[in-house]
């Protein structure tokens, strides 16, 4: 959510006065001292097409990770990286831009939020299956062989 909140406070001080995004707020990057403008004030539904599109994909993004990362960790579907590459042609030059320099990192974060959780189910069935073994005086042959009540939820 953080990460989200960012990006979209970047789109809104790279927009023009009516909401578009354009070069102009690109150039505020150069330098290697971003100085950028107060954020536009004005609503998602009064923004350009161009910021809209892409603070909705972005969103699409975000989603993508996490439904992948916390609904159904270990389920495979299209990366944050498959999703943009489907909807550039619908981005202007800039937000494909800022949407390419940030899409890889998300991806990358639902990969590793997929590890530690695969990771902790590894350490719970150790667990499990050494308690098991001090119960029974040897280790289990299958996970099916555990004790239930040493199982989690």
């Amino acid at each position: 959510q953080g990460e989200a909140i960012v990006f979209h406070d970047i789109i809104r001080r790279m927009v023009t006065d009516r909401g578009a995004l354009e070069a102009r707020g690109v150039r505020s990057l150069q330098g290697g001292g971003a100085s950028f403008d107060l954020p536009t004030s004005l609503p998602d539904e009064e923004l350009h097409a161009s910021s809209q599109r892409t603070l909705l994909v972005y969103n699409e993004i975000m989603k993508i990770g996490h439904d992948q990362s916390v609904n159904a960790p270990m389920a495979k579907g299209p990366s944050g990286g498959q999703l943009l590459s489907s909807r550039k042609k619908e981005l202007n030059s800039i937000g494909a831009m800022m949407l390419e320099m940030l899409t890889p990192s998300l991806d990358n974060a639902t990969d590793r939020f997929r590890e530690l959780q695969q990771e902790f189910i590894d350490l719970r069935l150790t667990i499990a299956a050494h308690r098991h073994a001090l119960r029974h005086g040897q280790l289990p042959d299958s996970i099916a062989d555990i004790d239930p009540d040493f199982l989690p939820d």
